[in-house]
């Protein structure tokens, strides 16, 4: 890996920047995007399809009789619980597409079997951090706990696809880079020495060296920093 030799050019950018180079990189990466986000995205789709199929099924239709357009909700309803699922694991899905797309920045080519291989030894950090605390894979396992004798379930409906589902994207507007530090630095949830701790747990209001596209080596070396006021 050259780290002097990147694809892309890191420097200060506006946001109309920004969005020019995701254009640019969509359009040469396409389908190396669509082939690794369908890594996690696929099977995930199906389980949310399995899970959320009983709101299409005969008995929720006469449940929903009692109200004035009982197949417009039905539809309606499944729409918000697959696009609340598909929200909650997007950063998920796209764990196989920052791994490929942080290599691809420095000139490295990575192949599929590669990057499976790559995510295998950090299974349990990111099942953790982006399928429990993330929501992830919390979505479809509640699912059978919502009433389906009721149009609308209070307790697993309101509480969870609104109000924890709106908590969990305010939180990744607010540490948006779990995928990064997962799959591209490495570290480790938790540091091995005492009184150190890594970049997952820290508060954003600690120092990082390190950027989006830093390679694992860089985060081997410097994955660990001290606490404030231990010198």
């Amino acid at each position: 890996m050259q780290l002097d030799r990147t694809e892309i050019v890191v420097r200060a950018r506006s946001t109309l920047e920004l969005f020019d180079l995701s254009l640019q990189v969509l359009k040469r990466h396409g389908w190396a995007i669509a082939l690794t986000s369908a890594v996690f995205g696929v099977p995930l789709l199906v389980l949310d399809g399995l899970v959320t199929a009983w709101i299409l099924n005969e008995d929720t239709l006469l449940m929903a009789e009692q109200l004035d357009s009982p197949l417009a909700w039905m539809r309606w309803r499944h729409f918000w619980h697959v696009t609340t699922l598909f929200l909650l694991q997007f950063p998920m899905i796209s764990l196989p597409t920052t791994v490929y797309l942080g290599n691809r920045i420095f000139y490295q080519d990575i192949p599929l079997r590669t990057l499976l291989r790559r995510l295998w030894p950090i299974a349990g950090s990111w099942l953790l951090i982006l399928g429990i605390v993330r929501l992830g894979l919390v979505g479809p396992v509640l699912e059978f706990f919502v009433d389906r004798q009721q149009p609308f379930d209070v307790a697993i409906e309101f509480w969870f696809f609104i109000f924890a589902a709106g908590v969990a994207l305010f939180t990744r507007a607010l540490r948006p880079f779990a995928p990064e530090i997962l799959g591209l630095e490495l570290c480790p949830l938790r540091s091995r020495a005492a009184g150190y701790r890594t970049r997952v747990s820290a508060p954003a209001a600690e120092p990082a060296r390190s950027s989006v596209w830093s390679p694992a080596a860089e985060c081997r070396a410097s994955r660990s920093f001290p606490r404030r006021g231990t010198g």
